[in-house]
């Protein structure tokens, strides 16, 4: 009997690490697991559904860039996945943020606050401790003196369609949200203490 006890506790551990692995991988995949540290100099790229000029990027600068994106399961951006992975392995080298809420701490994995904990309005979620983590080591040095700057780029540019005639714009990313997720980016970074 204590024989098949083991042998059911090492199954289960066994289920148990296959399960967990598997949750891990969904997260990467889905641009919702905290990146890896260790990359210095990297480029926060607002990439709204899909963006050719983000995938070009990425095959160029690897982990450098930082591509954000709203629909993870396009072929354009599981090829910007591809090319950012470390040879097969799974590493987390993105993040998914849902059309229209840039603007959401919870798009960037903030915890909400307990309304009667929060001193403001604007204080209802934790931004520290948000899943998308801005380190220092991310600025890039520019100018004189050992200055360095936290690099945010919008663009969501779709090979032909960037060159579509018409009154509607053709890019899915709209200034707006650009604007929204360069705020909050900057607001992550002074929150976690990149920014000064």
């Amino acid at each position: 009997v204590a024989g098949f006890l083991g042998i059911a506790q090492v199954l289960r551990v066994v289920d148990a690490s296959a399960e967990a692995a598997t949750a891990y991988e969904d997260r990467v995949a889905g641009g919702r697991e905290p990146l890896f540290g260790g990359v210095e100099e990297r480029v926060v790229r607002l990439g709204g559904r899909e963006s050719d000029v983000t995938e070009l990027s990425v095959r160029r600068h690897g982990r450098h860039v930082v591509p954000v994106f709203e629909d993870m399961s396009l072929p354009s951006v599981r090829r910007t996945l591809e090319a950012a992975g470390g040879g097969g392995a799974v590493v987390p080298s993105c993040w998914y943020v849902s059309d229209g809420a840039y603007a959401r701490p919870e798009s960037w994995g903030c915890a909400a606050i307990p309304n009667d904990t929060a001193s403001t309005a604007d204080d209802t979620h934790d931004l520290a401790e948000a899943d998308f983590k801005i380190r220092r080591e991310w600025l890039l040095p520019f100018g004189a003196g050992g200055r360095k700057a936290l690099v945010v780029e919008a663009d969501s540019s779709v090979g032909e369609q960037a060159l579509a005639l018409g009154a509607e714009s053709c890019c899915d990313l709209s200034m707006q949200e650009s604007a929204q997720g360069f705020r909050l980016v900057a607001r992550l970074a002074r929150a976690q203490g990149a920014l000064k």
